[in-house]
């Protein structure tokens, strides 16, 4: 059973073209939080959500108030993190009103925040965000990215 056991492992880890560590991802999305390069990074986004709706570990919700049937009624339903209107407020304010501002908040989210308050990642690594973009946005490019841009910026390159 372990001769088979790693033999499928050896053949999975084959098939990945291009291996991929998590090592220095949280410090470096905290150190890149203002780079430009998340703009760059954003603009092939179109902001269809399709990767927060095919993940399995995406979550967000909003909770919305309607009329029905002349009663007031509350309801949630599921909201992503690239709605535009996403963290909208009452007032009108939107903390993260850019394309490139929502788009920082998935990754960080799922890389920086949710570990920073629950020692666990918010990814679980399926691919499917990757597979079903429309317009081939991948996590790892992002990620990579963004951890060559803190590299760059500490003189480390």
């Amino acid at each position: 059973v372990e001769e088979a056991t790693a033999a499928a492992k050896q053949t999975a880890e084959a098939g990945v073209d291009s291996p991929f560590t998590l090592d220095g991802v949280r410090e470096s999305l905290k150190a890149g939080f203002e780079s430009p390069a998340w703009h760059e990074l954003a603009m092939r986004c179109i902001s269809c959500g399709t990767c927060t709706y095919v993940c399995p570990s995406c979550y967000c919700f909003n909770v919305n108030d309607e009329i029905v049937e002349g009663t007031g009624e509350r309801f949630r339903c599921w909201d992503n993190c690239f709605n535009p209107m996403y963290t909208l407020e009452t007032s009108g304010h939107n903390p993260r009103e850019s394309k490139h501002a929502r788009f920082r908040n998935r990754f960080s989210h799922k890389f920086w925040y949710y570990p920073d308050k629950y020692d666990s990642l918010l990814c679980s690594g399926c691919g499917r965000c990757i597979m079903y973009c429309p317009t081939h946005v991948d996590i790892r490019e992002v990620l990579r990215t963004m951890s060559a841009e803190t590299t760059a910026e500490k003189g480390e390159a």
